[in-house]
């Protein structure tokens, strides 16, 4: 969630094949991914948060990129050869 949320996750070809992109759509996908996310349509609560976050992007003045993929609704889940799948133990 870390690295997506701050740019340094960039998908790989198996996470471009699910229709993950980077972005604040992709952040749905981790936090509620099976529940927001896939079905080919927006759920309200993910067009809620992405309202929300356009909302506060507004307020601290920070542009939008226009290729930045804001929903989900299209998204699969991440694959496990997917470049968000890391094998690791945090201690």
């Amino acid at each position: 969630m870390h690295d997506v949320v701050v740019g340094h996750w960039e998908p790989n070809d198996l996470d471009i094949a699910a229709g993950i992109y980077a972005g604040f759509g992709a952040s749905i996908n981790v936090l509620n991914g099976g529940i927001e996310c896939r079905g080919g349509v927006e759920s309200t609560q993910a067009t809620n948060r992405v309202a929300y976050y356009k909302e506060y992007m507004n307020w601290f003045g920070v542009e939008i990129p226009d290729d930045e993929m804001l929903t989900c609704g299209t998204m699969s889940n991440f694959p496990t050869d997917g470049d968000g799948y890391l094998d690791m133990f945090w201690d």
